[in-house]
């Protein structure tokens, strides 16, 4: 990880993501192609730098944490999430009756 801290582009692993879960969409209509890095940049990202500095306890504010990390850590979770998902494309390309089933149940789970 310390290569994409160092020389990583945060384009790079954004356009993944949106790859990414644009192939997954073509498999789970209901999910759009842009709502993972929303989710990541907004909320999930946030919210660990959040947490990292309540816990820490170096007397560093969320807005120095929000200023100096940012956009490291979410070079590294989109990196992280892109690489976590692309055995979901195989699956759903090679099986998609179990892909569908899968996201069916999940889909009703989610309505419920």
């Amino acid at each position: 990880m310390s290569d994409i801290l160092d020389q990583g582009s945060l384009m790079i692993p954004s356009a993944a993501v949106l790859v990414v879960s644009w192939a997954l969409g073509r498999f789970i209509p209901a999910l759009s192609f842009y709502a993972p890095l929303l989710v990541l940049a907004l909320f999930y990202v946030p919210g660990i730098l959040l947490i990292r500095s309540v816990a820490d306890r170096t007397g560093v504010s969320v807005g120095v944490a929000l200023q100096r990390d940012y956009s490291p850590l979410l070079t590294c979770v989109a990196s992280a999430w892109t690489v976590a998902n692309l055995p979901l494309i195989a699956v759903a390309w090679f099986a998609p009756l179990l892909f569908a089933a899968a996201a069916g149940v999940a889909m009703r789970t989610s309505q419920s």
